[in-house]
């Protein structure tokens, strides 16, 4: 049995595990093995919220919508809209705020609550774009047209590409 430590040993171990029991044409066989292989680790929230510009504390529960409608709301924000996994109690799919370097601002569960961040950072115009044709929040986890990311539907025009 593997011990899972951290983040990236969960998506490996997850993505191994599904890959050799899921056989279709998928690019991608899972939300893991997507994170795996396009994410990579955030640097975890060093400052808390008030330290950014209109950055709130948003509604547990709530971590897509409170990201992106602060990526909406605050179009000069040089902020990118994040998804991916963070640790909590266990993995969890999540949505956070980041720098150009990486640095982790998550307005739902704020500084403390996870020291590990794995995911990848959005094109503002295209996450917004995809946003309003689709109707609801969450990008990666798409199950409504089918996990479009996941099957290589839109190559890479998605991904912004953060200085760690």
């Amino acid at each position: 049995m593997t011990t899972v430590t951290t983040l990236q040993d969960y998506l490996t171990s997850m993505s191994d595990l599904i890959s050799r029991h899921r056989q279709d044409s998928s690019m991608y066989k899972s939300i893991e093995q997507f994170m795996d292989e396009q994410g990579h680790r955030f640097t975890a929230p060093a400052r808390p919220l008030d330290h950014y510009e209109n950055v709130q504390a948003g509604e547990m529960g709530m971590c897509y919508s409170n990201c992106m409608d602060y990526v909406i709301e605050n179009p000069d924000t040089e902020l990118l809209y994040c998804e991916g996994f963070a640790m909590g109690v266990i993995p969890m799919q999540h949505a956070w705020l980041s720098t150009a370097d990486g640095e982790v601002i998550d307005p739902t569960w704020g500084q403390d609550y996870s020291k590990d961040y794995h995911g990848v950072a959005f094109d503002r115009d295209w996450a917004i774009r995809l946003l309003c044709n689709k109707g609801s929040y969450g990008l990666i986890d798409d199950w409504e047209n089918k996990w479009p990311l996941l099957n290589g539907k839109h190559n890479l025009e998605w991904k912004v590409e953060v200085n760690l």
